[in-house]
């Protein structure tokens, strides 16, 4: 009853974030590179016709056919309604995802808070681009890392048959689904039993970690057999990854930077305890070192792809915040966390529109208030400046400016937190001493 209850609360997070972006968000006739190819696949499908569109976009057929099933003259109001739709089952599944960890009560509403405030993120970036495939993919990835999560307590071919089945289904979403079985494969602890020997038996056999690869392999097979490639632009996902492993050292650290901003200064406090959950299992360390590698090559849109290790780093953030909650509540942290926080999610102004921007100059003849609104415009991307706000596009100066901003206020919560808890503990050593700490470290009342 209490998981219904956090469900329909979460249900309700998102529903707000979405009012509210609606009303912020001002509405754009730009198509997006990777909507304009989805919708032409659709409208393919609608037609009767074979996909035929660019690479990697027309392999991911699975969104664009659901389109023109429910939408055939309008794809993109179908794109819309389906991740409208996966929002809301993405905030589902992070409540149950974190339950499954033990983790319950108000954080994992904090959690879907945090998601759904994120400009990029699945309840806010479709009121800019609703042509793209990521929310349906998350919910996927969600889905197959609470079937791992229930392997590894308790393996039954049922569970292996379920995760292959959604591996081949996710490949029709997104080729990167790949992702769950690859990390799927470290669920045994291999890592661990080679380093320290084995301390149990494998839980799961080997045939057993093979079949959700192989299924998820056939999936992405088939994608690749009812579709047409065009090669105007690229030949092949390769000479995309390629090209992007020129990505600027800067531009990764600000997209990663972007994706979750100042509240990972909650899990580098946390940094022992972090580790320690990713060592004792591996398959999460695996799935997160995926994601770092897949935002340097994966294209130009790292926030997004950093983003997708969403669930790992929220459950290290949930844990953290747990663990850390009386020291969370200073005034001076809560209101510093809370206020960089809205700032980095963009919680005051949507994405602007390239098309219509008026920049404010920075020459001498300006006034100062209009030089000072310019400077802002430019590091925060408030109004105009729309490539600005990408961490591999606009002005390197203010992309490094934002980066050393971000560096800077990160290590300021750090300290913030470092100073509390070392006050915490002065004001309860008395106590300690005396023999009044309780079993979870705390001091008993």
């Amino acid at each position: 009853m209490r998981t219904l209850v956090d469900v329909c609360l979460a249900c309700a997070i998102v529903a707000l974030a979405l009012v509210v972006s609606r009303q912020l968000q001002k509405r754009t006739l730009v198509v997006v590179w990777d909507a304009g190819q989805y919708y032409r696949v659709a409208t393919q499908y609608a037609a009767g016709r074979t996909p035929y569109a660019e690479s990697p976009y027309v392999f991911r057929v699975a969104v664009p056919w659901l389109a023109a099933q429910g939408w055939p003259s309008d794809p993109a109001r179908g794109f819309f309604v389906i991740n409208v739709a996966s929002a809301f089952l993405i905030a589902a599944l992070l409540v149950v995802w974190l339950q499954a960890w033990a983790i319950s009560g108000w954080i994992p509403l904090v959690i879907v808070a945090l998601v759904s405030a994120a400009w990029h993120g699945p309840m806010r970036y479709l009121f800019y681009n609703p042509g793209y495939v990521d929310p349906p993919f998350l919910a996927c990835l969600l889905i197959g890392l609470l079937l791992i999560r229930s392997i590894e307590e308790a393996y039954s071919p049922i569970k292996i048959l379920l995760l292959a089945l959604l591996s081949c289904a996710g490949a029709l979403v997104r080729e990167t689904m790949l992702l769950v079985p690859l990390c799927f494969v470290m669920v045994n602890g291999p890592v661990g039993r080679l380093v320290r020997g084995p301390r149990r038996s494998a839980t799961v056999p080997l045939w057993a970690l093979a079949l959700p690869l192989l299924a998820c392999g056939l999936g992405i097979a088939l994608t690749h057999r009812i579709v047409t490639v065009d090669l105007t632009e690229r030949a092949s996902m390769l000479q995309a990854a390629l090209q992007w492993l020129h990505k600027a050292p800067d531009a990764y650290a600000m997209g990663w930077l972007t994706a979750f901003g100042p509240v990972v200064a909650i899990v580098v406090f946390d940094w022992r305890r972090a580790l320690r959950l990713l060592a004792d299992h591996e398959w999460l360390a695996a799935f997160f070192a995926a994601c770092v590698a897949l935002s340097l090559i994966g294209g130009s849109d790292t926030e997004r792809f950093a983003f997708w290790s969403m669930p790992i780093l929220y459950l290290l953030l949930a844990r953290a915040i747990e663990h850390h909650g009386g020291m969370l509540r200073s005034p001076a942290i809560l209101v510093a966390l809370v206020v960089c926080q809205s700032v980095a999610a963009r919680v005051f102004w949507g994405i602007p529109d390239p098309q219509t921007e008026s920049a404010v100059g920075l020459s001498l003849s300006a006034g100062w208030a209009d030089r000072l609104y310019g400077i802002a415009n430019r590091l925060f991307v408030i109004d105009s400046f729309h490539f600005n706000l990408w961490s591999s596009f606009g002005s390197r100066t203010f992309r490094m400016a934002r980066v050393a901003l971000y560096l800077a206020v990160t290590a300021g919560l750090i300290w913030l937190m470092h100073r509390q808890a070392r006050d915490r503990e002065v004001a309860i050593g008395p106590l300690a001493r005396a023999g009044y700490r309780t079993e979870d470290g705390g001091i008993r009342e």
